[in-house]
């Protein structure tokens, strides 16, 4: 469900009930709030300062839960604080921008304020103004940090128009880790996802619906797609006979209504006889278009899943073929990553949008919202404490070293996003920014020495 671009008139109580029974985590660009305080703004000028999203002013926390969902009911603040944020807001951010913000009933009683935040609107950088303090803040995964010299010089130097567009929170949203192409959500694993969308013509909103012709012409591309290629180099270093394709998920969408298309790749390795493991490497394509409560745009969601639990499981047994045991690596290489990212990009961009935007939309040529791209690992089981970060996935062993404490441990990073005036056509041109945005998230892990690898690649 998107609240981004609902009219504010359509955002009721049942449509809030409906958002926060999806149990969200709080994440870069959603965050729950019990009460109206001055980390409201401060999340506020966050949000502007990086990708926007949605605060929930009067839901509190469930902090059992890394990172917190909702804690439901929710018990909603008084009615008289709409009017003291918005005042607030004009007092303690500068420049002062335009707050969206829709109070809706609670169930508790009270009024959870809907804060809607569009960097769009804002001119970058936002500075929390509190006393003599001047700070400026940027959203990072689940909490705001003080930005350096180099994000304030990047807020500085953008262009007019340059803010990012929101990727909002909903079941397409990069952050949300239920749904990708995997069936075992309590097993270790680790997703790259990209995400790009377009704005849907207005009068075009009631006809925007994926059809079967639609379907079958997503069928027919899929297969010679670079992720297909990806997925397939990745299976074929165990030189075992493999099967896949790509076909609706069985479990885990509702894919009938005329707003979804969803296509999953999975594989599997033949063992001998009637035995086979699941395939490490998958894939999977969400086309999503307005229904129900998503709103103004068309969205496709390209996701690649390593997870290599499934074999680990039979490794050991002496009646599986010595191919598997002596030739499956459990971790994919930095240069995987890379190649996967680009796959990515490349099969929603050059593929999967050209065959359906143009349908859908019904325009030719459209604006580009992204692409975004994300990494996650998965918790090793949502019932305990303990995490399986990025580290255990990719082999980065190679660039620790004795001067910094690693934090391979790391669950999820910063997506990167592309501006509106970027230029982003060509293989080269997305290498370029896939590369920038890998030697942050090593940085940021403590790593060293990866510069020469990663631009050889």
């Amino acid at each position: 469900m998107s609240f981004f671009d609902l009219p504010a008139s359509a955002i009721d109580s049942a449509k809030l009930d409906a958002f926060l029974n999806e149990l969200m985590p709080e994440g870069l660009n959603l965050d729950y709030k019990g009460e109206l305080t001055a980390t409201v703004y401060e999340t506020v000028a966050a949000m502007a300062n990086t990708y926007g999203g949605i605060v929930l002013v009067g839901v509190d926390e469930d902090k059992s839960h890394d990172p917190p969902l909702p804690l439901l009911p929710a018990r909603g603040v008084n009615a008289g604080d709409r009017e003291r944020l918005v005042n607030q807001a004009y007092t303690l951010l500068h420049p002062n921008f335009a707050l969206d913000v829709v109070p809706v009933t609670a169930a508790g009683g009270g009024q959870v304020l809907v804060v809607r935040v569009d960097p769009a609107r804002a001119d970058r950088p936002i500075v929390f103004t509190r006393k003599d303090s001047h700070r400026v803040f940027i959203r990072l995964e689940g909490r705001n940090a003080e930005a350096d010299r180099s994000r304030l010089a990047a807020l500085f130097a953008e262009p007019p128009g340059a803010a990012a567009a929101v990727a909002v929170p909903s079941n397409f949203n990069l952050l949300n880790s239920g749904q990708r192409p995997i069936d075992n959500f309590d097993g270790p694993a680790v997703a790259l996802r990209v995400a790009v969308e377009a704005a849907i013509p207005f009068e075009r909103i009631d006809q925007a619906v994926i059809d079967t012709e639609l379907r079958n012409r997503l069928d027919a591309v899929l297969p010679a797609a670079p992720i297909d290629e990806w997925i397939n180099a990745i299976t074929a270093r165990v030189p075992l006979p493999t099967s896949g394709r790509w076909e609706p998920p069985r479990t885990g969408y509702t894919t009938s209504h005329s707003g979804l298309a969803v296509r999953r790749w999975r594989g599997a390795y033949a063992l001998g006889g009637e035995r086979t493991v699941e395939a490490p490497t998958g894939a999977q394509v969400a086309v999503q278009c307005p229904w129900l409560y998503s709103g103004g745009r068309v969205s496709v969601v390209v996701d690649a899943t390593f997870e290599p639990g499934p074999v680990l499981s039979v490794i050991d047994d002496r009646t599986v073929p010595g191919e598997l045991r002596l030739r499956f690596k459990d971790k994919l290489t930095l240069e995987d990553v890379y190649r996967g990212f680009l796959a990515l990009i490349e099969t929603a961009l050059d593929v999967v949008a050209p065959t359906v935007f143009p349908e859908i939309l019904g325009i030719p040529a459209w604006e580009r919202i992204g692409p975004t791209g994300y990494l996650y690992a998965f918790r090793h089981s949502p019932m305990t404490d303990q995490l399986t970060g990025i580290g255990r996935f990719v082999d980065l062993a190679t660039y620790v070293s004795d001067k910094v404490e690693p934090n391979l441990d790391i669950q999820g990073v910063n997506p990167f996003y592309l501006p509106r005036t970027a230029v982003f056509e060509t293989h080269e041109e997305r290498a370029e920014v896939v590369k920038a945005w890998l030697t942050r998230l090593l940085l940021d892990m403590g790593l060293e020495g990866f510069e020469p690898d990663l631009a050889a690649m």
